[in-house]
């Protein structure tokens, strides 16, 4: 048999920097791959074997630019919006109040993958690949392709299929396919049949990782689109070969692209520094991720003290390492509906901030935003934000917040959330500027000016939404791509605008954006039940579905200590804008055979929509982000700070466990049923590209958001 032999793995440590890649052009992940990041990826994947088991199988569990594309499945476009999405006679928001186009785009070729055969395909080849240290005869220790049993290797990923259970659900531009188990043996067979390929994709290799070489999935996934590919694991030992042990399973490839970018939030520590915490960003099939934006590069500052007679940090509120008025945090962020600034939250007191993320001006302020909206922007006890393309033209460029009750503009919080918005592009004059002059009570002067101001400038420079029949708190707003009808959490307890870890009660409401006025709130159907907390709603691009967290209350099973904030067994659901059944992600749970520990949760938590949903052949295909705790490669423990509570994850000693990104398909047919897939881990995620080199960086990864964001490409070449 002729040797077909591979860039390889070779053993699970020394070796692996043994490697050598065949020299070539510089070229970015989208055309190839280099050795410092796959040996990289190699390593980190491996170092995470001892955690789990050797001998269980696998089985199973944002506004901004939305895309709504209802196509025949061969490139063309059919139909309307009214009729597009999942949930036939939902609403899609074409009111008065902002909505979407009447009639759909033409299907863009970035969203369709293009196949260039459709059976008898030569995209994997006819001869298997040997990684390095794989014996000359691998294929006769393990026989014909159905010669397995014993005890199946865990597979960790992709999640295959089991039973009723799909297996995880690629959209055709993805990252290409990275398999991860544990078994017993030290020689190892990945095989993936597919009915349009000529040939199965066959590998040997010595160590339990084996990724698919870019080139085949970059042929093999568009042929591929609209069908499963079944992947058979086996492992022996090569010293006394037997009958081999095996696993046998699906994966997916979407008959879809995924659309966008992700840019998501970094921290190694619980405390606020100048270098614990930053944006990092890549888009669709990028194989790393680069930094987007950290704190000291953001040109918003001069950041007011909550009293609003000094910069924050001249006396209070200021972290050591910063500049007086310096922004301090970044973490709760959301993509402008142009995807070129985020707006997110500033540490305490917690005000909003707004900064560029394209390359060309990495942290500028974005030439809309005028001086009165930047001191709005400075108004201490604003919670997270949201905005939309229904309201985000000249005009008419408006972000929406949870807003802290005050008595001033500038003054203590009163504890009582609402939800507010405010004009990016108003002409009040309102300064922001805090003079250095202690003399004639300057500070005082300005101050007092500043909230008169504000006040005057209420109902059209901002104003707050009428929220009848709300008896709580407002918080952790989401406003639809239309722009016509806010979601947020009714809840009884919101610390300086945000979920609380002690909150007892925590639900869906929505509110009419009603020309900026508001209006009665309802309850939604399905996720506005008192046994559970509900909350982080998000709405999907075609405003037909709401994803949110769900979390049995405090008291609602013997160990359930968590409010709607980090809740251990918070859980990804999705359902129907009018409300209706909620459906509970396959993703909220990870393999069984992982090791995890289902006494103290996974904490799922954040989840955000792709900014496309696009319907081929009757089927709506969604793709949405959330984080996870659950076991991953590199997984460490952050450090308690002193604000952290005692019980938070499961009160555990060494600190609270880091988050990883993780994607998970959603299907629905012209019925509305909703069919949703395993998670996808994000292998690329802590692979950070400086100066064209990958470097594996550990990080607890959180709060993404996937948006049409304009950041550049993430590039890694062979020098």
């Amino acid at each position: 048999m002729t040797e077909v032999r591979s860039v390889a793995l070779t053993t699970l440590n020394a070796k692996l920097d043994e490697r050598a890649l065949p020299r070539g052009p510089r070229f970015s992940f989208r055309e190839g791959y280099t050795m410092s990041l796959r040996r990289e990826i190699a390593r980190a994947a491996l170092g995470s074997l001892a955690l789990v088991s050797m001998s269980a199988c696998s089985d199973n569990s944002s506004p901004g630019r939305p895309s709504i594309v209802e196509t025949d499945g061969k490139g063309g476009s059919v139909g309307a919006p009214s009729g597009t999405g999942a949930m036939p006679g939902a609403p899609i928001g074409t009111g008065p109040d902002g909505g979407i186009p009447t009639s759909p785009p033409p299907p863009a070729a970035s969203q369709l993958p293009m196949p260039t055969c459709t059976s008898g395909c030569t995209d994997f080849p006819a001869q298997p690949i040997f990684e390095d240290g794989v014996p000359p005869n691998a294929p006769e220790l393990f026989g014909v392709a159905d010669n397995f049993g014993g005890t199946p290797p865990c597979v960790l990923e992709p999640q295959l299929s089991s039973g009723t259970t799909p297996g995880a659900l690629f959209p055709a531009n993805w990252l290409r396919p990275r398999f991860r188990f544990t078994a017993m043996g030290d020689l190892f067979e990945i095989r993936v049949h597919s009915e349009v390929q000529a040939n199965d994709l066959v590998a040997y290799t010595k160590t339990p990782l084996w990724m698919m070489p870019p080139e085949v999935w970059k042929a093999a996934a568009p042929n591929n689109a609209g069908k499963s590919m079944t992947v058979t694991i086996r492992a022996v030992n090569s010293k006394s070969p037997g009958m081999p042990n095996g696993v046998r399973g699906d994966i997916s490839i979407a008959p879809v692209n995924a659309a966008g970018s992700m840019v998501f939030w970094t921290v190694k520590s619980a405390e606020v520094t100048p270098d614990s915490s930053k944006l990092m960003g890549f888009s669709v099939g990028e194989e790393g991720v680069a930094q987007t934006l950290v704190s000291n590069t953001v040109k918003f500052d001069n950041v007011i003290h909550e009293e609003g007679r000094d910069l924050r940090g001249t006396y209070g509120g200021g972290k050591p390492g910063f500049e007086i008025g310096a922004v301090q945090c970044i973490g709760c962020h959301t993509s402008t509906p142009d995807g070129a600034a985020v707006i997110f939250t500033d540490d305490w007191p917690w005000n909003k901030a707004i900064a560029s993320v394209r390359e060309a001006d990495a942290g500028a302020i974005p030439e809309y935003l005028t001086e009165g909206a930047r001191t709005l922007l400075k108004m201490p006890w604003l919670g997270t934000q949201s905005m939309s393309k229904g309201h985000w033209q000249t005009g008419d460029r408006l972000l929406i917040t949870g807003f802290g009750a005050r008595g001033l503009p500038f003054s203590a919080y009163q504890n009582n959330d609402k939800i507010a918005w405010i004009d990016l592009e108003t002409k009040a004059a309102i300064s922001d500027v805090v003079p250095t002059d202690e003399a004639n009570d300057a500070k005082g002067v300005a101050q007092r000016n500043r909230n008169q101001a504000i006040q005057a400038a209420m109902g059209s420079a901002w104003g707050v939404f009428a929220l009848t029949g709300e008896t709580g708190h407002a918080v952790t707003p989401d406003i639809n791509n239309a722009g016509d009808t806010i979601v947020y959490v009714s809840t009884d307890d919101s610390p300086n605008g945000h979920t609380s870890y002690n909150a007892a009660r925590a639900d869906l409401y929505t509110v009419p954006f009603n020309a900026r006025q508001g209006g009665a709130v309802s309850p939604v159907p399905g996720a506005s039940d008192p046994k559970f907390y509900e909350y982080y709603p998000s709405f999907s691009a075609d405003d037909k579905l709401l994803a949110f967290n769900r979390a049995p209350v405090k008291g609602g099973c013997a160990k359930c200590p968590d409010g709607p904030y980090y809740n251990r067994f918070g859980e990804i659901n999705v359902i129907p804008v009018a409300g209706g059944t909620p459906t509970p992600l396959v993703a909220n749970q990870p393999v069984s055979c992982a090791g995890d520990d289902p006494e103290i949760g996974f904490i799922n938590s954040w989840p955000k929509w792709s900014p496309a949903a696009i319907k081929v052949e009757g089927k709506t295909y969604y793709f949405l982000i959330f984080s996870s705790a659950r076991k991953y490669p590199e997984q460490f423990a952050i450090p308690r700070s002193t604000d952290t509570p005692s019980t938070l994850d499961d009160g555990n000693a060494s600190g609270v466990r880091s988050s990883q990104l993780y994607m998970a398909g959603v299907v629905v047919d012209e019925s509305g049923a909703i069919t949703t897939y395993p998670a996808l881990y994000l292998w690329n995620q802590n692979q950070v590209v400086v100066n064209d080199k990958a470097t594996l960086i550990p990080s607890s990864n959180l709060t993404p958001a996937w948006d049409e964001f304009q950041i550049p490409p993430v590039t890694v070449v062979i020098e």
